[in-house]
C-alpha cells in the first residue's frame, strides 16, 4: 500500500498556483522522527543561512534515542 500526499500552494512571486504530488510506501515512512534543523545561527549582521546538506537528515523524537 502507499500513502499519497497532494499539496497545493501559491507562488507569491508570480501569483501562480503550484501543485506537488508524492507517494510513499509504508516501509519508507520513518515513525517517531522529525527533520533536523537546517538553519544556521544568524551571523552578527543578521544574515540567516540554510545548510542544504541536512535536508534529508532526521532525528528521533523519543527522549532516550540518538540520531537515526
Amino acid at each position: 500500500s502507499r500513502i499519497l500526499i497532494l499539496l497545493t500552494g501559491t507562488d507569491e512571486t508570480f501569483s501562480q498556483t503550484v501543485h506537488s504530488r508524492s507517494s510513499y510506501r509504508a516501509d519508507e515512512v520513518i515513525w517517531d522522527a522529525r527533520y533536523v534543523n537546517i538553519y544556521n545561527p544568524p551571523t552578527p549582521s543578521g544574515r540567516l543561512t540554510v545548510d542544504v546538506r541536512k535536508l534529508h537528515n532526521v532525528e528521533s523524537i523519543r527522549k532516550n534515542d540518538q540520531h537515526i
